[in-house]
């Protein structure tokens, strides 16, 4: 075997390698966009959650807000039934 035989048969060696590794190149990297994309999507999706969050939260400030409120009003009108009673019993008293 000449010394052009073994360049060649390396050659060959090499070409076979590089075309697997070619091969192998492009699944990988369709695999990376889709790790791209995955996590975009996933990033979208948080910053959505956390806006509904927020949401949520800022509900819940005016849901507590307005029931305060209506306690203070419950309880002028329970103040308001007994003063309009006491009135009722003067103008009913001889």
């Amino acid at each position: 075997m000449g010394d052009d035989e073994k360049v060649t048969a390396k050659s060959k060696v090499w070409d076979r390698l590089f075309q697997v590794l070619a091969i192998m190149v492009i699944p990988l990297l369709g695999w990376g966009i889709k790790l791209e994309v995955n996590n975009a999507v996933q990033d979208e999706r948080i910053l959505e959650l956390k806006k509904h969050k927020m949401e949520a939260q800022s509900m819940r400030e005016a849901t507590t807000k307005n029931t305060h409120a209506l306690i203070r009003v419950e309880t002028k009108l329970e103040a308001a039934a007994v003063t309009l009673k006491d009135i009722k019993d003067i103008l009913r008293a001889p």
